[in-house]
């Protein structure tokens, strides 16, 4: 959702700005999603706990799967 919103500010259509989130979750790695995560200012707490769940998973695109990206609509204007 971040992602979305962040598209949104470059006056882009919704229905893009979302596609172009679920592609970039789709295809970000650990490390990018880690460097995109620490611009976030979200403190070292959540990077820890985000840290850790990125070591959990085995394959370096680990939001590949539709079950991460997949559920999210663009409803409205």
């Amino acid at each position: 959702m971040i992602k979305l919103y962040e598209n949104l500010q470059n006056q882009i259509s919704v229905p893009t700005a979302l596609n172009q989130a679920q592609i970039w979750l789709r295809n970000v790695s650990k490390g990018e999603f880690l460097h995109w995560t620490n611009r976030l200012n979200l403190g070292n707490n959540w990077i820890e706990e985000i840290q850790a769940k990125l070591d959990s998973f085995l394959d370096d695109t680990p939001f590949a799967h539709p079950v991460y990206w997949a559920a999210f609509c663009a409803i409205g204007q």
